[in-house]
């Protein structure tokens, strides 16, 4: 049996519908590695999202592992990029393996630059993009007849960017996609029983209204 040398985490949590992971978690998981002399790796694509759903900041959330990779198109906006952050012998090795696989970049300064103005507006970004998951929601939920609350519903706690609509008891996801896509919304199939939307900075207020119409659409022929 080969010998555990990584632990890995991924924060915000995308299965569980962007749930950030709890700092005193994330602490005894760094314990726990270093007990083990093991290394952890945070898959932080959305840890912009973590720290400002935990009130805290990306450097803390970053704390607890040993490499950090981060997405700026995610959450942040940028067109495309990724960041890979760990200890410099780290970096270099891996800088070498993304050489030797063919990962080399010409004329890429045009997307650092996209990705640097993401980075000055994430924090705006951000907080914009969690009220307006929460508010459509919340939105869903009371725009779905009492008689079908155990049918179809949002998901209200723990959220992020993510907004995760549960479909059961006879009502399918493909319905609502299906639906959805007629009139111009996309969402994505998230497994058997829900649907996922993800909030973005080109998502606004206006766009919410639009989603709930169809929505009540939806829900008034079931």
């Amino acid at each position: 049996m080969p010998a555990s040398k990584l632990i890995c985490i991924e924060n915000t949590h995308n299965y569980t519908g962007g749930k950030a992971l709890p700092i005193d978690w994330m602490r005894s998981v760094k314990m726990l590695a270093e007990r083990r002399s093991l290394k952890v790796h945070m898959d932080g694509a959305r840890i912009y999202n973590a720290a400002i759903s935990c009130n805290t900041t990306v450097k803390q959330i970053a704390s607890f592992a040993d490499t950090v990779q981060m997405c700026f198109s995610k959450g942040l906006g940028a067109p495309v990029g990724s960041i890979l952050v760990g200890p410099k012998a780290f970096i270099d090795k891996a800088r070498h393996s993304r050489k030797a696989l063919g990962g080399g970049w010409r004329q890429s300064g045009v997307l650092a630059a996209a990705a640097h103005v993401a980075l000055d507006h994430a924090e705006a970004t951000i907080k914009a993009d969690h009220e307006r998951a929460k508010k459509l929601s919340k939105m869903i939920n009371e725009a779905t007849p009492e008689a079908l609350r155990t049918k179809v519903y949002a998901k209200e706690n723990d959220i992020t960017n993510m907004v995760l609509i549960h479909c059961e008891n006879g009502v399918s996801v493909q319905q609502l996609t299906d639906f959805f896509q007629k009139h111009d919304i996309l969402a994505m199939t998230f497994d058997a029983r829900r649907i996922r939307m993800v909030l973005n900075w080109n998502v606004n207020d206006e766009n919410l209204d639009t989603i709930v119409e169809v929505y009540k659409k939806f829900v008034a022929q079931l």
